[in-house]
């Protein structure tokens, strides 16, 4: 019977033993892990200036500030003339003063400056005639906040590929984007597509992406994050030929970019300087981010980063050109929220490079109106009855 015993205490103490061992080979293991992991971290983070998978391992997602903390940018002068809308009158119109929307299948009124404050708005604008009918900022911003348009770069880079058409720097929107990146030619399909089909977006390059954003191995995170943009799309491929699809494609203005670098001899951020921001009399500069310190390329498809003040004058520069000037100074922009904002892009890139008359592009413009009234509320509604405009921001 003791022998028994002796041998169950043995045994006890042989299976604690083992246990005990699994559980240090474990923490080993966890703590190795952890070491490499952390290691990873750290060289990514000491990588992504030259490294996509670096940033894709340290940045993560995109965020609202990625502009600001993550990305270096080229500065955008303006001018020692400005122009300045007449400001607001301290009191304001009575039909800015609520707002009614729907909430959980009910209308619901409520003051319109805490509704904008509580939906994380930080701009609000309303011009009449160069004449700010209202101007509110909301969540610890003002005036000289400055805020990064994202998409709405792309029409000014169809803007300023217009401007290099008619100065005689670029043929015309039906030249073979190869005279301009000769590299390209003789690839399967590219020598078929102009500098319209990059306009239009129409262009048939194989995208794997919809413009809204996408998993690390989706061109839309390639074109977001690649610290080489200029090697990234002059790696594209046909897929179709050009003129037949529409798609959203952030290889298009990426494309553009080189072709205005390489007509006018300058960095999009001075060309743009020059021919709209100083003219225009933006009140502040502005800047371009760009694809890395080393490569210098402005991250044509998002990056463009101006203070409020200039982006109330961009409210009135969005749609249509004068005639006079060849500047554009009238427009209507509305909340990101419930404007078809790329449907926008896609009409001011033809309308800029001149694919779209005068009168059909204002046609166009009018009915972008009528077709997101009643999406964007009442607030919108009364506003384009009294003959306003709108600028606004959220979610930032």
């Amino acid at each position: 019977m003791m022998v028994f015993n002796d041998k169950r205490q043995v045994d006890a103490r042989g299976h604690g033993g083992r246990e005990r061992r699994w559980i240090r080979r474990l923490g080993a293991g966890i703590l190795a892990l952890a070491f490499v992991l952390s290691a990873l971290f750290i060289v990514a983070n000491l990588t992504t200036e030259s490294s996509y998978w670096s940033r894709i391992i340290a940045w993560r997602d995109a965020s609202f500030d990625d502009f600001v903390k993550k990305f270096a940018a080229r500065p955008i002068p303006n001018g020692s003339a400005t122009f300045e809308f007449r400001p607001a009158a301290a009191a304001t119109p009575s039909f800015l003063k609520t707002v009614t929307y729907q909430q959980g299948g009910r209308e619901a009124t409520a003051p319109l400056e805490g509704f904008l404050a509580s939906t994380g708005t930080t701009a609000f604008l309303v011009i009449k005639d160069d004449q700010l009918l209202y101007e509110g900022y909301f969540n610890g911003s003002d005036h000289t906040a400055t805020q990064t348009s994202f998409s709405v770069a792309k029409s000014f880079g169809s803007a300023l590929v217009g401007i290099a058409i008619a100065e005689g720097r670029i043929g015309g929107i039906d030249d073979p984007i190869t005279r301009y990146i000769p590299e390209l030619a003789g690839r399967p399909g590219l020598d078929r597509i102009h500098i319209r089909h990059l306009l239009t977006m129409t262009s048939g390059l194989r995208y794997n992406g919809t413009g809204s954003g996408g998993g690390p191995f989706s061109d839309d995170a390639r074109s977001y994050y690649d610290p080489d943009l200029r090697a990234l799309a002059l790696s594209v491929q046909a897929e179709i030929p050009p003129g037949v699809r529409w798609q959203y494609d952030n290889f298009h203005p990426l494309l553009l970019g080189i072709i205005l670098e390489r007509a006018t001899g300058r960095t999009v951020s001075a060309y743009l300087s020059e021919k709209l921001w100083q003219p225009l009399g933006m009140e502040a500069p502005g800047s371009w981010s760009l694809d890395s310190r080393h490569n210098g390329f402005e991250k044509m498809e998002s990056g463009r980063r101006l203070s409020l003040a200039s982006r109330r004058q961009l409210a009135e520069a969005l749609a249509g050109f004068d005639q006079d000037s060849g500047i554009a100074r009238r427009g209507l922009v509305a909340t990101d929220d419930h404007v078809d904002i790329k449907r926008i892009e896609f009409d001011a890139a033809a309308d800029s490079a001149g694919l779209l008359g005068r009168d059909e592009g204002r046609a166009r413009a009018e009915e972008r109106v009528d077709d997101n009234v009643a999406p964007v509320g009442e607030v919108q509604q009364r506003v384009l009855e009294h003959g306003g405009r709108l600028d606004g921001r959220s979610g930032m």
